[in-house]
């Protein structure tokens, strides 16, 4: 079988932790279908097959291309006509994205559709049950929310917290510290970055139901499998005003909790990615 190395040499030190949510859901995958996986912080392997998640900052687009290894890529973000995530300011990410593409062996597609010149297919972080935590401790706090802060997460989480509840904010925390903080938490918040985009937190999600806390998110399309999994907001209630309302009714934290475990569970990673690289006719 084929030795994988997922390689994070294209991203910013900062943003490893989040981007390994991605990636272990997957490297558990394609350990159960049979192939060796490998990480490395720094540096493309020459001897395996490497998986870039998508940003090509800094010419590591250049990097790639001319050091004439294999490599497949991870596209993170929803393709938009000629850019990202309806926003402009991500068209030169996108150019550097399709240029890298021309060559890689597949592209996995994390939401929305894609056009790429190479074999794609969809596949979402799901559960494994490897990464699932045990469930050990008495939430003391609302809410959590963890991830990329952008000015429009924080009004939001400023709207939430005037409503007299708690969220606690993971801003630049480990892997296990931010574990600590959502199992402290009885819900994780579903914030979309940016106002043009209209999409689930899939890494979120994934991280949240494995540290078996269950996820309110705000009002998006419900497309794909793990879109199905959180409580998402669909009152005419504003947003803030809709999660402070849920803490006060008896019951409902813990049946939310065990009925997204209980869907989450169904979106068993391995079986995901098998199904999507047999039907995209992809073989590594």
């Amino acid at each position: 079988m084929t030795g994988i190395c997922f390689t994070l040499y294209n991203h910013y030190d900062s943003v490893h932790e989040s981007i390994m949510d991605l990636l272990k859901p997957f490297a558990f995958a394609f350990q159960d279908l049979g192939h060796t996986v490998v990480f490395r912080k720094d540096g493309i392997a020459t001897d395996a097959l490497n998986i870039v998640t998508e940003f090509f900052d800094r010419d590591a687009d250049d990097k790639l291309l001319e050091s004439g290894v294999r490599y497949a890529l991870i596209q993170t973000e929803m393709m938009t006509g000629d850019t990202f995530n309806n926003d402009g300011i991500f068209r030169q990410r996108y150019k550097r994205f399709m240029r890298v593409a021309e060559r890689a062996e597949f592209v996995i597609n994390l939401v929305g559709d894609t056009k790429v010149p190479c074999p794609s297919f969809k596949c979402e972080p799901g559960y494994h049950p490897k990464l699932m935590k045990p469930d050990t401790v008495t939430p003391s706090v609302d809410f959590c929310f963890f991830g990329t802060r952008s000015h429009r997460r924080d009004e939001m989480i400023k709207m939430i917290c005037n409503r007299g509840v708690v969220v606690a904010f993971c801003d630049g925390a480990g892997t296990e510290e931010r574990n600590r903080a959502i199992q402290n938490s009885k819900y994780v918040l579903g914030l979309r970055a940016h106002w043009p985009l209209e999409c689930v937190s899939l890494t979120r999600i994934s991280a949240a139901l494995h540290n078996q806390r269950p996820v309110l998110h705000e009002r998006v399309p419900v497309t794909g499998r793990l879109a199905h999994v959180p409580f998402i907001h669909h009152d005419q209630d504003e947003f803030d005003e809709w999660c402070s309302g849920l803490l006060s009714k008896p019951g409902l934290w813990e049946a939310t909790k065990d009925l997204q475990l209980e869907t989450f569970k169904k979106c068993h990673v391995t079986e995901m990615m098998a199904d999507a690289m047999r039907r995209a006719n992809v073989k590594i």
